[in-house]
Order: structure tokens, then C-alpha cells, then sequence
């Protein structure tokens, strides 16, 4: 006689909830990353080196000019310069065309820490330091970090 056995029955898995615990980990993560990322020092320091481009179509005749490159803070009508932040260089200009020149330049330690526009312009020897052939101006051009 074979008697029958009931096959023992086995308790429910209990399923593991995965998505919680990495949205909490991960959210955490992805929160420090985030301050990190805003708080961390942005720009460039005090007496750091800064390379300036300016990119501008010449019309006028060749010669020796100079690029005159300014930090500062651009009001409503005018470009408000901070005293010892310019710097010049001659350069040559063969005639009507594109030019993009680079100038490399140390920013001053007395310069605080923030944001500060650019000017770049060329000018003769002859004219004011104010006076120009060609001028642009750049809005946030360098941070410094403090």
C-alpha cells in the first residue's frame, strides 16, 4: 500500500524591493554631486594667466596698430575700466581682412574676486587710449575665483 504524502509546502518568497533603496542612494549621490559641482571654485585666480582671442574683419589700410584689451564692467552707455587692468599690444595688419588674434596676459592680484566683462580694441599709437578703429566688448569675460 503506498500512502500518500502531502508535498510540504513551501512559504512565499518575499521579493525584494530594489528601487527604493537606489532611488534613495542614487539621489543622494546625484545631491552631493550637485553641491560639489556648485559650490567648487569657478574661474581663475589672481595672478593667474589669461589668454585673450579677438576675432574682427579689418577694412582699413595696413600698418602697426594696437590691440588694447581691458577688463571692467559694461554700463548702460559706456565701458567703466578698472584702473590698471589694460593691457596693449603692437600688432601688424596687412590690409582688409579677417584677423583673429590671441594675447596672453597675467591678471593683476589687486583684481577681487567676481565677474568682469571685456573690452578688446585696435587703435594707432597716435589716437587716445580710449579711441578706436574697431571695438568689441564681452559680457562675463573672466571670473575670478576668491
Amino acid at each position: 500500500m503506498v500512502t500518500a504524502t502531502k508535498p510540504a509546502v513551501k512559504a512565499p518568497e518575499k521579493k525584494t524591493d530594489w528601487v527604493t533603496p537606489v532611488a534613495v542612494v542614487g539621489g543622494g549621490g546625484m545631491l552631493v554631486f550637485g553641491l560639489w559641482f556648485f559650490l567648487s571654485k569657478k574661474g581663475v585666480a589672481a595672478g593667474s594667466k589669461i589668454k585673450a582671442h579677438f576675432a574682427f574683419d579689418y577694412s582699413g589700410p595696413g600698418g602697426t596698430y594696437i590691440l588694447q584689451v581691458s577688463l571692467g564692467h559694461i554700463r548702460a552707455f559706456y565701458f567703466d575700466h578698472i584702473e590698471g587692468a589694460t593691457w596693449t599690444l603692437g600688432v601688424e595688419l596687412a590690409g582688409p581682412d579677417s584677423y583673429a588674434l590671441d594675447f596672453t596676459f597675467s591678471l593683476p592680484d589687486f583684481i577681487k574676486a567676481g565677474t568682469y566683462d571685456g573690452e578688446a580694441l585696435i587703435r594707432t599709437s597716435e589716437m587716445d587710449w580710449l579711441d578706436y578703429f574697431i571695438k568689441a566688448e564681452n559680457k562675463s569675460a573672466v571670473i575670478v575665483s576668491g
